[in-house]
C-alpha cells in the first residue's frame, strides 16, 4: 500500500472538509430561498383575495364591515345598512 506524507493528507482532508461545507452553504441558500419563495407566494395570495373582497364591497356584493353598530332612535333596534355610500359628483367639483 502507498503511504502518503501527512502533509498531503491534511490537505486532502481539507479540500473534503470545504467542500462539504460548501455543499451545506449552497443546501441552506436553496433552503432559504424556497422558505422566501412560500412567503411571497402566501402573500400575493392573501393580497389577491382582499382585493377581490374589495372590489365585491365597492360593487355591492358584498356588505362592509364594520366596528360601528348602528341603532335605530326610536325602536332601539341595530338597523342593517342598505348599500354604500353614494359616489361623488366628479363633474360638479371638477367644475368648482
Amino acid at each position: 500500500m502507498i503511504e502518503f506524507p501527512a502533509g498531503i493528507l491534511i490537505v486532502i482532508s481539507l479540500a473534503i472538509g470545504a467542500s462539504v461545507v460548501s455543499m451545506l452553504h449552497v443546501f441552506s441558500c436553496v433552503m432559504k430561498h424556497e422558505v422566501t419563495l412560500h412567503d411571497l407566494r402566501n402573500r400575493v395570495e392573501k393580497l389577491h383575495n382582499d382585493y377581490a373582497l374589495h372590489l365585491a364591497r365597492m360593487s355591492g356584493e358584498v356588505p362592509h364591515e364594520s366596528d360601528v353598530e348602528i341603532i335605530d332612535d326610536e325602536t332601539g333596534e341595530p338597523v342593517e345598512p342598505v348599500g354604500t355610500l353614494p359616489e361623488p359628483d366628479l363633474q360638479a367639483t371638477q367644475a368648482a
